[in-house]
């Protein structure tokens, strides 16, 4: 599969966008959960990275009170991902809200068939995340959840200025549709 890749080659029309990466341990099914993403819009960029703990760390910013933070950033940190931009027709809202559905629930468990967070489930991939003994409420989040997805526009434009400090032309080009574009979060 063939995608883009080259930042400055990079371009994005008009419509509303969202940010999406692969986790690490989603990377061993890299393919079939980009097919799968296909189904809400056009990866229009992607791109392998092996996350800065600093990243990480900015990423999860607003969970730095949860007890699983520490165990995120440290899991993650180092790991290679894949970062991710996708268009979508409809509105901001309509790409974000179809983008998170076909995430699935969070806890890959308790996802419904055919997302991609069940794809854990359905592949029988082993548990990898390391969950801190004091906590044994975090049990359910021992399989990775494969994907991270924006939760608004807003935030998919704060999360490529995030992720792509590597690749400014992405950045510019995201900020100028971002600008450019009367969408409502």
């Amino acid at each position: 599969m063939e995608l883009p890749t080259k930042p400055e080659l990079f371009s994005m029309d008009n419509r509303p966008f969202a940010y999406a990466m692969i986790k690490p341990q989603g990377m061993q099914i890299r393919e079939q959960i980009i097919n799968k993403l296909h189904s809400v819009g056009d990866v229009v960029h992607a791109s392998r990275t092996f996350v800065d703990r600093n990243i990480m760390a900015a990423h999860y910013a607003s969970k730095s009170d949860k007890p699983y933070y520490k165990s995120i950033v440290d899991y993650m940190s180092g790991k290679q991902v894949e970062r991710l931009i996708i268009q979508g027709d409809g509105s901001p809202a309509e790409l974000i809200t179809s983008l998170r559905q076909l995430a699935g629930y969070l806890k890959p468990l308790q996802a419904e068939d055919g997302t991609i967070r069940r794809m854990a489930i359905e592949n029988k991939m082993p548990h990898i995340m390391v969950v801190p003994q004091e906590d044994r409420n975090l049990q359910q989040f021992a399989y990775d959840n494969l994907i991270h997805t924006s939760d608004s526009f807003a935030a998919a434009i704060d999360e490529i200025r995030l992720w792509f400090p590597d690749q400014p032309e992405v950045v510019e080009a995201a900020y100028r549709s971002y600008l450019s574009n009367d969408f409502e979060s």
